[in-house]
């Protein structure tokens, strides 16, 4: 988008699912997903996809810090389904029920150099079908949708709000 020479490969998952996620940040930057890994033993319990931000400043191509996502619930390696961001912060959603270093569930961000914990875990009371598929950004509000049902505290309709650094349910 920004020059000839930037080119987004798809990225062909086991679900046949193919990807063309990017945003830009308010400085321009350009973000993408880049899978590392994509376990396919079909392993219940032990699915990951080892996934990088590859960030394009209009000149090259930088890369974060990899992460590894897991599916612990499933046969099926955890995808990013949505990317949006705000400000200087780049959020990822999907299927992923856990993360590395315990960032938690259904939603990463990465800001100031590192992949940092959204809030507080994201729940569904039947796993097997755990995701957060879709992102919103109103102003400087980040919604988030999907197919979970709670949060400490609280049962959610799969509809929350990010206030800051806790999640408020929408009724």
């Amino acid at each position: 988008k920004k020059s000839n020479g930037l080119k987004i490969r798809t990225f062909y998952h086991q679900q046949n699912i193919n990807y063309y996620l990017d945003t830009k940040d308010s400085n321009g930057n350009i973000y993408t997903v880049l899978y590392d890994t994509v376990s396919a033993g079909f392993n219940y319990g032990k699915e990951y996809s080892q996934i990088r931000l590859r960030v394009f400043n209009g000149m090259s191509w930088l890369s974060t810090k990899p992460i590894k996502i897991y599916s612990l619930h499933t046969i099926d390696a955890p995808r990013i389904m949505d990317i949006q961001c705000i400000g200087n912060t780049v959020y990822l959603s999907g299927s992923l029920d856990s993360s590395e270093n315990d960032l938690g569930s259904g939603i990463l961000k990465y800001s100031e150099q590192s992949w940092q914990r959204v809030a507080s875990t994201i729940r569904q009371r039947h796993p097997d079908y755990f995701e957060v598929n879709r992102l919103h950004v109103f102003g400087r509000d980040l919604f988030i949708s999907g197919n979970f049902d709670s949060i400490p505290g609280a049962r959610v309709n799969g509809l929350l709000l990010l206030d800051k650094t806790e999640w408020k349910s929408i009724s």
